[in-house]
């Protein structure tokens, strides 16, 4: 008897039909691994990565690594939406985290190649992405979202930057090009993450049928918070960074001010939601620390207060945003798994326990290596739960869900 018998699909047969799945698990896998690398592995007896002193290795990977994989999940994830073309896929996309992959591992060896050529693996993923979405942006006019091929292309010339100082035995200059990166994401994060937030939230509460204002900035609004960045960086990088961060810190809190009219309470009960913006205002949290490291140097340095950014916001938000990937899906409404309850309270976590650094001076190394600690947990709970979200068709669209207008029915209670 001849029957026709179906070939099983494989587990993971989708899992490079969509650039979310492996740029987002590269991030998270970098999260991991560079913290586990340094400085827990210091503390374990592990080899020193390639770049030296340690902490410029620590810096790069979690601002050209994590950040940059991140960056490039959420931009070709969104791109499909900006253009109407297909997303990303296939051998390109396998190509595109090679060369991210390639790179790592060049940095964490022992520098046995060429400075030029360690460059080169460097920069070919930001140039690879860069050519992606600005290939795919003109195919389709899109030319308003061009401002992301300039952000790529910037951190990849800042990291060719970086790496050129630090094989050359010019540290210090090194470490300046990552403060400047640094106050750039920072800029990034306020503009994209208000936009996000307001978008998520907007149709969060239509879902609820919460009557609320207007949810996002008014263009008079959006309009000064641009003109603030821009004051601020040129502070930053030509007049005082104190000034800068206070810059910096006035306009978080210009836009923290206008999400208070977003129905701030009812948000909290919507784990994804209220995970947005807990993490946007470490934003400000972080400024003033940082700008008490300018007035009192003595008793807190810039060093410990840059990770309430670095770990509350930056990292709290990535996570906050790749979670909607793999939520749970009910009749298009987002649900966060069981991981995300634990993960996203253990990076804020770490990010407290890294700040009270200061408070216990005899104690440094210990508190460093907890809050290392925790924040390792933290990626490994998020990317087991992180899991089911590798297999099977992508969801459509990747991180909200179905769509909804705003009704004139009786708010939820």
């Amino acid at each position: 008897m001849n029957a026709t018998v179906r070939a099983k699909p494989r587990l993971f047969s989708h899992f490079w039909d969509a650039p979310f799945r492996p740029l987002f698990l590269a991030a998270f896998l970098c999260a991991f691994f560079s913290i586990l690398i340094w400085p827990i592995g210091e503390k374990l007896g592990l080899p020193t990565p390639g770049i030296h002193p340690p902490v410029l290795w620590h810096m790069h990977e979690l601002l050209f690594g994590f950040t940059a994989a991140a960056i490039g999940g959420y931009v070709l994830t969104a791109l499909p939406n900006w253009t109407d073309q297909q997303p990303v896929a296939g051998i390109l996309l396998k190509l595109l985290v090679l060369l991210w992959g390639v790179a790592r591992g060049v940095n964490v060896l022992p520098q046995t190649l060429p400075t030029g050529l360690v460059v080169l693996i460097n920069l070919s993923y930001f140039l690879l992405l860069s050519y992606i979405v600005a290939r795919q942006i003109s195919v389709s006019k899109a030319f308003r979202k061009l401002s992301f091929v300039l952000v790529v292309l910037a951190l990849g010339m800042a990291d060719v930057a970086y790496l050129t100082a630090a094989n050359m035995g010019y540290p210090w200059v090194s470490h300046d090009i990552g403060h400047h990166v640094f106050i750039g994401l920072c800029m990034l994060l306020i503009v994209v993450g208000a936009k996000l937030i307001a978008a998520f939230t907007k149709n969060w509460l239509n879902i609820n049928q919460i009557e609320t204002s207007d949810v996002g900035l008014s263009s008079k609004l959006n309009l000064l918070v641009l003109a603030l960045l821009m004051i601020g960086f040129w502070l930053f990088s030509f007049v005082d960074s104190g000034l800068a961060y206070a810059v910096l810190l006035c306009t978080s809190c210009l836009i923290i001010w206008s999400m208070c009219a977003w129905q701030a309470k009812a948000l909290f009960r919507s784990p994804l939601i209220a995970a947005l913006h807990v993490s946007f205002w470490w934003i400000p949290a972080g400024f003033c620390l940082l700008i008490l490291s300018q007035t009192a140097p003595s008793s807190y340095r810039a060093a410990d207060a840059l990770h309430a950014i670095t770990i509350g916001a930056m990292s709290g938000l990535i996570m906050a945003i790749s979670g909607r990937a793999a939520a749970l899906r009910n009749n298009g409404v987002l649900h966060a798994r069981k991981s995300f309850y634990v993960a996203i309270p253990l990076v804020w976590t770490a990010a407290l326990v890294r700040l009270l650094v200061p408070a216990f001076p005899q104690h440094t190394e210990l508190v460093v290596v907890l809050s290392a600690t925790i924040w390792c947990s933290a990626w490994f709970i998020f990317i087991i739960g992180f899991l089911p979200a590798l297999y099977g068709p992508a969801p459509r669209p990747v991180l909200s869900g179905a769509k909804h207008a705003a009704s004139n029915s009786t708010p939820a209670k």
